[in-house]
């Protein structure tokens, strides 16, 4: 009875009805876009950390103290028999290692009346068959993932700067391990093209054993890369393996330890995300409210009229509970029925062009992520909000006594 009562009455007051409606929608809005907003943020975080570093990286001991940061004084040179020790831990999913190099990159025009161009750049020595870096191999507008061992992989944005195309020749001058210059020339077999412009124009690919070579550091390489079953068993790994080698001259950085602050940050966004939530429920619960406030003191004599033909004070107050809720749950469908096309629209096309970002996603750019938890937290939000509200006013209008509500003016 008080469903169908509850419908009448807010078919007959509808400009109060939608106005309390829209106020719903609105908050349910912003709950639901600013989750799917930080969700999104926090997700494509942990995608690129597994892409790009992993969740553990191992160095010689002293190699991050070097003055310069891509120096091949600090090497691990037994890297093999410490990767699959590593792997035997069953946390462990994969330990790879990588040579980094400082380069010059110069270009070998075929037509000499071209000038050559040359860059400074970070040389990665890798395995053709990586378990990181994926982002590079999806990026791949031509060409192959370092097909031979005289390859280079080059970003589009490089090639550009480089004035170099596919089967191009490009050669890549060091300062090898001993302080000796080193070059050799590489065949340009793949282009590619991230999100990120300041990983593209730094960052070129070839096999780690042409790497070696090119170095003359033997095999022996600057980082060990572990890639763990989930972030969170990172330190675990870490605590066990200098349990069980005390004395190893090693040194081993956590995901947290990597990223640094920006960690930091994404442990924060919950903190902040609820922050926000709180300030928006506090502002949509005030304008819910005083807007529900008012519909019922519009319709104190009707409430009046009520009472005096039989309506007790609890009734009443279940009548306006009951409007309130059907007022939620239709405010809260339009507030979902708004934001998810909006969600889905950029969980598929990326925000772009916030380059702060690429320093830490590998991307300049991130998608909306939608979650399970926070849909039916703002769902509950939407609906309680309409409902508590409706109880305040519904305990102030119940208060009055019959006489007071048909003479309130």
């Amino acid at each position: 009875m008080f469903l169908k009562m509850a419908i009448l009455s807010l078919s007959r007051h509808k400009k109060r009805t939608v106005l309390i409606i829209l106020a719903i929608a609105i908050s349910v809005f912003a709950l639901e876009i600013m989750g799917a907003m930080f969700d999104g943020m926090r997700v494509n975080f942990f995608k690129s950390l597994t892409k790009n570093t992993g969740h553990i990286v191992v160095y010689a001991k002293g190699y991050k103290e070097q003055i310069n940061p891509l120096g091949l004084e600090k090497r691990i040179d037994n890297w093999k028999e410490i990767a699959e020790e590593l792997k035997e831990n069953s946390f462990v999913v994969s330990a790879e290692g990588f040579l980094k190099l400082g380069a010059l990159a110069v270009s070998v025009p075929i037509d000499w009346e071209k000038e050559s161009r040359d860059l400074a750049v970070e040389v990665v020595g890798t395995d053709r068959n990586t378990s990181f870096y994926s982002q590079v191999r999806e990026g791949l507008i031509g060409g192959a993932f370092l097909p031979y061992k005289k390859s280079i992989l080059i970003s589009q944005r490089l090639a550009e700067l480089l004035d170099v195309k596919l089967g191009d020749i490009l050669s890549l001058i060091v300062e090898g391990a001993i302080g000796e210059a080193y070059y050799l020339d590489f065949s340009v077999d793949g282009i590619f093209k991230t999100s990120s412009d300041t990983f593209d124009e730094g960052t070129v690919f070839i096999q780690l054993s042409t790497a070696q070579e090119l170095a003359g550091t033997g095999d022996s390489v600057t980082e060990i890369r572990l890639l763990c079953q989930d972030k969170s068993y990172a330190d675990m790994v870490k605590t066990s393996f200098f349990k069980t080698h005390p004395d190893i001259q090693l040194d081993m950085q956590t995901w947290k330890e990597i990223n640094g602050g920006f960690a930091v940050i994404m442990d924060m966004v919950d903190v902040v995300l609820i922050f926000m939530n709180l300030v928006v429920l506090i502002v949509g619960g005030s304008l819910i409210a005083n807007a529900i406030l008012m519909n019922v003191f519009d319709r104190i004599r009707e409430y009046g009229t009520l009472r005096a033909i039989g309506l007790t004070r609890k009734k009443l107050l279940g009548l306006i509970v009951m409007e309130g809720s059907v007022e939620g749950v239709i405010g809260t469908a339009l507030g979902l029925f708004i934001s998810l096309p909006l969600i889905w629209f950029f969980s598929v096309n990326p925000i772009s062009g916030i380059e702060e970002l690429s320093d830490y996603l590998m991307s300049s750019s991130f998608t909306f992520v939608i979650t399970a938890q926070n849909l039916i937290l703002n769902i509950a939000s939407g609906i309680l909000l309409a409902i508590f509200a409706s109880l305040y006013a519904g305990f102030v209008a119940s208060k009055k006594t019959i006489y007071q509500s048909l003479t309130y003016i």
